[in-house]
């Protein structure tokens, strides 16, 4: 999560939409701060955090929201190609899913299921924000604005703050766009069993201004 006080607004960072890029363009062209987030319950050996959180504090709440939305099929084959193809072996539950993207569609919706070896799932696989739709990542958050990721980088001119800002906005690229083409009937059934509700999301995101708590 980004927070900037001047203008004052949160961007409410989603894993695997864009998030890195559009994170680092705020920090650029923004005075902002980075909010980061300890989770319970982690080994105490630990010492990271993790950017994805929707914990806004106090001093934030009346500030503009926005956020990065994504079709889910489109964001499923990027989780998945960042956890088996880009570093494999990271979260130690490769051989759940085996080495198809249906594998792991079918992990996904059978609600990330047990390490077959260990009989228990490792604590960052089910706190990590990368393995929930978006949806509930945003369940209850008031958002002022969605944008879909297809958008990017001229649906970030639809901020209230953006106008007159001096920017290279181009490099906001998706970066290796996985397309939902490349995927079975079956694997995108799976991850609509997962994601439910984050088409919802992407028709909000059309409306551009959703108004709503999700």
């Amino acid at each position: 999560m980004i927070i900037c006080d001047d203008p004052p607004f949160v961007f409410l960072s989603i894993p695997k939409n864009a998030s890195r890029s559009v994170s680092a363009w705020l920090l650029e062209t923004f005075r902002c701060s980075a909010i980061h987030e300890t989770y319970e319950g982690a080994p105490q050996a630990f010492s990271g955090t993790w950017p994805h959180h929707m914990n806004i504090p106090a001093a934030a709440e009346r500030f503009y929201r926005f956020a990065i939305v994504r079709d889910p099929v489109s964001r499923a084959l990027s989780i998945w190609d960042h956890a088996t193809q880009k570093h494999p072996g990271t979260y130690g539950i490769d051989a759940i899913w085996g080495p198809s993207f249906e594998g792991f569609a079918r992990w996904l919706a059978r609600g990330r299921e047990l390490h077959p070896t260990s009989g228990e799932t490792p604590w960052h696989v089910k706190q990590w924000e990368m393995f929930l739709p978006q949806a509930d990542l945003l369940a209850g958050v008031h958002v002022d604005l969605l944008i879909n990721i297809k958008s990017l980088p001229e649906g970030l001119v639809h901020l209230p703050f953006v106008a007159g800002v001096r920017s290279d906005l181009d490099r906001l690229g998706q970066g290796t766009h996985l397309e939902p083409r490349d995927v079975t009937p079956r694997a995108a059934r799976f991850i609509n069993e997962w994601a439910p509700f984050d088409q919802e999301l992407l028709r909000l995101a059309a409306e551009r201004n959703p108004k709503r708590t999700l």
